[in-house]
């Protein structure tokens, strides 16, 4: 858990969004509207673009299906030559 109570005890969402990320927003001069969704959003797109591989984000973010996260969220992927083929075919043909 990120945010549990005093006690270690799962924390209601309502009480996550008033006491932590609310506070900071307003502190920065910025609009505090922001939700669960919002939050889930920003950590799944931040993990994606920084390269973590899709099945990590998946089950980080609690996904059921692959398909929706890339969906939702390939436009943060990197558009780059990785190099993949290259060292298949490295494999393959060099064993």
């Amino acid at each position: 858990m990120v945010f549990p109570t005093a006690d270690g005890l799962p924390n209601h969402r309502s009480n996550i969004l008033r006491y932590v990320p609310r506070p900071a927003l307003k502190r920065a001069g910025l609009p505090a509207r922001i939700s669960m969704r919002s939050l889930r959003h920003s950590f799944c797109s931040a993990l994606v673009a920084q390269g973590t591989p899709p099945t990590e984000v998946q089950e980080y973010s609690g996904h059921s299906k692959l398909s929706t996260l890339l969906d939702t969220y390939s436009h943060f992927i990197e558009d780059e030559d990785t190099g993949s083929l290259e060292r298949l075919a490295d494999r393959v043909l060099r064993g």
